[in-house]
């Protein structure tokens, strides 16, 4: 309740109340291994509690926190929030290997020089000639 009605990160729990002493489960994994010998196929679960903050307006809006000299300031929004059910789909579909493994690294290639040469003169000499030619051409024709 502190989270959705306090600003800020001093947020204290109330074990009277009923919170959870630290540390709690906020997502569990678990698998089932293969019986043959009673046709049970492996399989796996994940359950996360977590559902709040997988929202749009959880991952866009800035993060308010208050430093150890009581300033308020705004931090990035939570994004690695969003990595946590696509890492948990990679792994129960069974591809270990793509679990944080970021974007694709794309490689830069460079323009060769006269292809730039050929791109600036079209853009910024031709298109705008063809475009007053057109303007002049429609501009004669309404005189007559």
């Amino acid at each position: 309740m502190q989270f959705q009605t306090s600003e800020g990160s001093y947020i204290s729990p109330d074990y009277a109340a009923g919170d959870l002493p630290v540390p709690f489960d906020l997502a569990v994994a678990a698998t089932r291994a293969e019986d043959k010998e009673n046709g049970i196929k492996p399989s796996r679960i994940v359950v996360m509690t977590v559902g709040a903050s997988l929202t749009d307006g959880y991952l866009d809006r800035e993060i308010p926190v208050r430093d150890a000299k009581g300033t308020l300031s705004l931090a990035d929004p939570p994004r690695a929030n969003a990595d946590l059910p696509i890492n948990s789909i990679y792994w129960l579909i069974g591809r270990q290997g793509l679990v944080a493994s970021g974007p694709v690294q794309a490689t830069m290639r460079e323009i060769p020089p006269t292809l730039k040469t050929v791109l600036v003169i079209a853009y910024c000499v031709a298109l705008p000639l063809i475009v007053l030619a057109v303007g002049g051409l429609v501009m004669y024709r309404r005189k007559r």
